[in-house]
C-alpha cells in the first residue's frame, strides 16, 4: 500500500457538527435526520481534492464516504450504518445530511461490517442515552478503503437536551403516579415505545397469566433465551401451547428432555425428521429388540460405515468404500473378509460381485457352490469342444500372494493354481479380462469352471483312446495266439523230424 492508500487511511479530518433531535424519536418534532459537515485533508494537511499542502486549493469533486455510528471509539458494535456520494470542494468541505444514504451492500467490497443493528433508514433507533460515536470511511481509489481514525463522539445538541427533558420530566416525583392514577385500559401498545418497559420496570410476580390475553404475547416479543425453565411453572406449557414445527432441535438444551419427560408411545416415525437421531443421540444399549418393531429396520436404513457385529470370538465391521457396496473386516487384524461389489468390473476387468479374502466354507450341498442348470433355463446350448490338448497345455503353479497388493489378498501358506496370462493363451473363457486390459490398478481373475469342464472332454478323450487301445491290444492278443499255437505245431513237428533222422 503505497502512497494514495496510505492517504485514504490516514486522512485528517475536522468535524462540525449540527445535530437534530436525536434522543427520543417519540418528542413531537424531533427531526429524524442529522445535518454533518467536514472537512477532508490529504497526508500532506491539504484538501483531499489536491496533492499540495496546508493553504492549497484542489479541484471539486464526488467521492462515496460511508458512515457508521458505533458504541465504542474504536472496536466496539456497529449500531447503524449507510453510504452516500458526497461532493467535495476544492478546500476538501462537504456537507451531508445521514439518515439519507444507502444501504452498504456485500458487493461493495468494504472489509468492515456492512450493515447495523437497527434499521438503516432509522437513524434515530440507534440514539437510547448510551455513548455513541461516528466512523468515516472514505473511498478514494485506487487506496483500499480503511476507516479514518479517531471516531467522533456525538454529543447533545440543544433540541436533544430539550427531548432529552421532556422524556424523563423532573415535575413528577419518583412514585407520585401509580396504578390507582391510571384509568384501567389507558395505557396501550402504542402509548408505550419500543423497549421503552424493560424488566427492572415490571415487579416481581406483578403480571401473572390473567394478565396477558390470549395470543398477546407472540415469539417476536420474546428476546432469545429470555424465558427459562425458572420461569415457566410445572406442567404450565402443554401441547396445545406449541404451534407446530415450532420447536426445533436448536431450541432444546442437551441433556434437558429425558425419557421421563416422554410419554409412552407420544413419539412415532412421522415425529422425527430424515436423519435427526444420528449415533451420539442414542446412548449405549439404549435401543433393544424390544424398541424395533418387526421388519422396521431395512438395508437402506444402515449406515454401512457404522455397523460392528461382536461375539465371543471377536468381532468384525462391515463399513462401505468408494468402489464398494461394503467390505467385511477383522476389527483386530484390519485384514479384509470379504467384499461387496455393486457392478462388475470395480475390482478388475472381471465380472465379480463377491470376493473371499482367504478360506471360505460352506456346512452341505457338496464342496462347490450350486448354480442352477435347468435345461428350461438354458438357449442357444452348443457342444463345449476344448479337451485333452488344452489341459495338458496348462502348468499348475505354487506360489503366494504379494505383501499389500492392491486387493488386500493374504496368503496363510503356500497356494496352488495357476497364472491367469498362461490360461489366457490356452482357454482365454476362463479369465476375466484380456491382456490389453490388465494395466495399473485392473487385475485379471479367473473361473475355473472352463477348466473342469475341459478336462471331462479330455476324460472322454482319454476314455476313446483306451478303448481304442484296448481292441487293439485284444487283437494283438489273438494274433499272438495264433503264432503261439503255430509255433506248438511247428516245435512238435521238428521234433517228430529229429527223432527220425536219429533213427
Amino acid at each position: 500500500m503505497k502512497t494514495k492508500n496510505k492517504i485514504a487511511v490516514i486522512l485528517t479530518l475536522f468535524f462540525y457538527a449540527h445535530f437534530g433531535a436525536i434522543l427520543n424519536a417519540q418528542v413531537a418534532g424531533a427531526p429524524a435526520l442529522i445535518d454533518y459537515q467536514g472537512q477532508l485533508l490529504n497526508s500532506n494537511g491539504g484538501p483531499i481534492t489536491g496533492t499540495g499542502g496546508p493553504g492549497t486549493t484542489g479541484t471539486a469533486a464526488n467521492f462515496e464516504i460511508r458512515f457508521r455510528i458505533w458504541d465504542s471509539q474504536s472496536g466496539g458494535n456497529l449500531i447503524w450504518a449507510e453510504k452516500q456520494i458526497v461532493t467535495v470542494t476544492g478546500t476538501g468541505l462537504f456537507s451531508v445530511r445521514l439518515g439519507e444514504g444507502e444501504v452498504i451492500a456485500t458487493a461493495d467490497g468494504d472489509p468492515l461490517p456492512l450493515t447495523g443493528s437497527v434499521a438503516q433508514n432509522k437513524l434515530l433507533s440507534a440514539f437510547n442515552g448510551k455513548e455513541r460515536f461516528l466512523g468515516l470511511t472514505v473511498l478514494n481509489p485506487p487506496a483500499t478503503p480503511g476507516e479514518i481514525s479517531p471516531r467522533l463522539a456525538l454529543l447533545a445538541s440543544p433540541f436533544a437536551v430539550v427531548a432529552e427533558h421532556a422524556k424523563f420530566s423532573d415535575t413528577i416525583a419518583d412514585g407520585a403516579v401509580g396504578v390507582g392514577k391510571i384509568a384501567g385500559n389507558a395505557v396501550g401498545s402504542a402509548q408505550i415505545a419500543d423497549n421503552a418497559v424493560g424488566s427492572s420496570e415490571i415487579i416481581n410476580n406483578s403480571i401473572t397469566a390473567s394478565d396477558i390475553a390470549t395470543n398477546a404475547v407472540a415469539a417476536a416479543e420474546i428476546a432469545a433465551n429470555a424465558v427459562g425453565a425458572s420461569e415457566i411453572a410445572a406442567n404450565a406449557v402443554g401441547t396445545s401451547e406449541i404451534v407446530d414445527n415450532s420447536v426445533q432441535g436448536s431450541d432444546i438444551r442437551n441433556g434437558t428432555i429425558g425419557s421421563v419427560d416422554i410419554a409412552d408411545n407420544s413419539i412415532t416415525a412421522s415425529d422425527i425428521a430424515a436423519n435427526a437421531v444420528g449415533a451420539s443421540e442414542i446412548a449405549a444399549n439404549a435401543v433393544g429388540n424390544s424398541e424395533i418393531a418387526n421388519s422396521a429396520v431395512t438395508a437402506n436404513k444402515l449406515n454401512l460405515s457404522s455397523i460392528l457385529v461382536s461375539g465371543p470370538q471377536g468381532s468384525f465391521s462391515v463399513n462401505g468404500n468408494s468402489n464398494q457396496v461394503l467390505q467385511i473386516k477383522n476389527t483386530i487384524t484390519n485384514a479384509r473378509i470379504a467384499s461387496f461389489w455393486p457392478v462388475s468390473g470395480l475390482g478388475g476387468s472381471n465380472d465379480t460381485k463377491f470376493t473371499v479374502t482367504g478360506n471360505a466354507g460352506k456346512s452341505s450341498g457338496g464342496s462347490s457352490w450350486q448354480t442352477f442348470s435347468d435345461s428350461r433355463l438354458k438357449q442357444d446350448i452348443r457342444v463345449y469342444e476344448r479337451g485333452l490338448d488344452a489341459i495338458l497345455q496348462l502348468q499348475p503353479v505354487k506360489f503366494r500372494y504379494k505383501d499389500d497388493n492392491d486387493l488386500g489378498l493374504t496368503s496363510d501358506g503356500e497356494e496352488i493354481g495357476f497364472i491367469a496370462q498362461d490360461v489366457l493363451d490356452v482357454i482365454p473363457e476362463a479369465v476375466n479380462g484380456t491382456l490389453e486390459s490388465a494395466v495399473d490398478g485392473v487385475y485379471l481373475s479367473m473361473k475355473v469352471d472352463p477348466i473342469h469342464w475341459a478336462s471331462v472332454n479330455a476324460i472322454k478323450e482319454l476314455n476313446t483312446k483306451s478303448i481304442e487301445n484296448l481292441e487293439q491290444i485284444k487283437t494283438l492278443q489273438n494274433e499272438n495266439a495264433e503264432l503261439k499255437s503255430r509255433m506248438t505245431q511247428l516245435e512238435s513237428r521238428l521234433d517228430t523230424l529229429l527223432d527220425a533222422s536219429a533213427k
